[in-house]
């Protein structure tokens, strides 16, 4: 149900026909897949070639899907065709073809993977002028944008590699082998559905000098992910990203590295613990420490001090400040919901230790 699920959320139109179709208009299917508009490849090479439309190809070009995305350019991307394949197709190495060549249309060349693949392994042309193949994970030939992953792909850990900026439309989607990712401070970006429906993904580490700026519309929809830490309050977060509903993120808890420097001043005898302003932030809670090491909160201000009172002369107290931000979830056209705000907790401040 669930790669019928996210089959239901793509722009991709199918076309069930045995004749091959092409699109006139931008970002079109052009055929529904390889088995179906007869197409053969070049052995011993990466070009596809029209093909009789009598017979059935046995090949494994037979899994992908061209859309056309630029007329002009004559270039195309390729989906994985999720439909009816065996376990041993599921743990194949599939081909990725460099272009399709067709006698009325000419040559189109493949620029690019959408959404992860049900596949094992890619085998892809080293000498491809789009993409390259990084530990069996395909990426735009400049490094900075994560296309396409393979399902299944073994590793329960996969660590980006640093340069990365984007994680693309789908691109890890339904990779349930994988239990934890780890963003590289590079990416910017995490893109409609990228972790969408990943079954037993727990951790996705950011570091605290992350540049992440956006998640997208269903990023983490279907995937078990209750802790997230964010590297700021700044971060824009699609209304859909953990789920349509409210009840969809109850059990989430968002952190953040945001911590923020506090101090005590004294003046004529009175107490004062100050802290700076930090933005986005919509209120900061106070805790005293107790003498077992842990916290208790004493009040919640959306200021930036507050009076010390009732402190006994000689007697020591040591206090701590912590960030909450609201931040307003960006509404997903399509689908958003009745998910309005997400509560973020920032980090407590080091400890500050008035004597009275």
């Amino acid at each position: 149900m669930k790669r019928n699920a996210l089959a239901i959320i793509t722009s991709v139109v199918i076309i069930a026909s045995s004749i091959t179709v092409y699109a006139e208009d931008k970002n079109e299917t052009i055929s529904e897949y390889l088995g179906y508009p007869h197409y053969e490849y070049i052995d011993d090479s990466y070009d596809v070639l029209d093909s009789s439309p009598n017979g059935m190809p046995t090949h494994d070009y037979r899994t992908w899907s061209p859309k056309l995305i630029n007329n002009s350019k004559n270039e195309v991307i390729l989906e994985f065709s999720n439909g009816m394949y065996s376990d041993d197709f599921c743990n194949s190495k599939m081909k990725v073809p460099d272009r399709f060549i067709s006698k009325k249309y000419g040559t189109r060349n493949v620029i690019a993977i959408e959404s992860a693949c049900a596949i094992k392994a890619f085998d892809l042309n080293p000498q491809n002028n789009y993409m390259k193949l990084v530990d069996n994970v395909v990426f735009s030939k400049d490094s900075k944008t994560l296309m396409s992953y393979a399902q299944f792909d073994d590793r329960k850990v996969y660590e980006i590699p640093d340069g990365t900026e984007i994680i693309a439309y789908g691109a890890l989607y339904g990779s349930d082998n994988l239990v934890k990712i780890i963003v590289p401070d590079s990416v910017t970006e995490l893109l409609e559905v990228c972790f969408w429906g990943c079954e037993n993904l727990k951790e996705v580490n950011f570091s605290e000098n992350s540049k992440l700026k956006s998640i997208g519309n269903r990023v983490f929809q279907y995937s078990p992910i209750t802790e997230l830490t964010l590297p700021s309050f700044e971060i824009q977060i699609s209304n859909t990203a953990f789920g349509r509903r409210q009840n969809d993120i109850e059990n989430l808890k968002l952190k953040s590295y945001v911590k923020p420097q506090a101090m005590a001043v004294t003046s004529q005898g009175s107490y004062k613990l100050t802290w700076d302003k930090i933005p986005k932030v919509s209120r900061y809670e106070i805790y005293q420490k107790k003498r077992d090491g842990s916290y208790k909160l004493l009040k919640e201000t959306t200021g930036t001090s507050i009076k010390l009172n009732n402190l006994k002369i000689g007697k020591d107290y040591t206090f701590a400040v912590k960030p909450i931000a609201e931040i307003k979830a960006v509404n997903d056209k399509e689908f958003g919901e009745d998910i309005e705000y997400y509560t973020i907790e920032g980090t407590m401040s080091d400890d500050v230790t008035v004597v009275g």
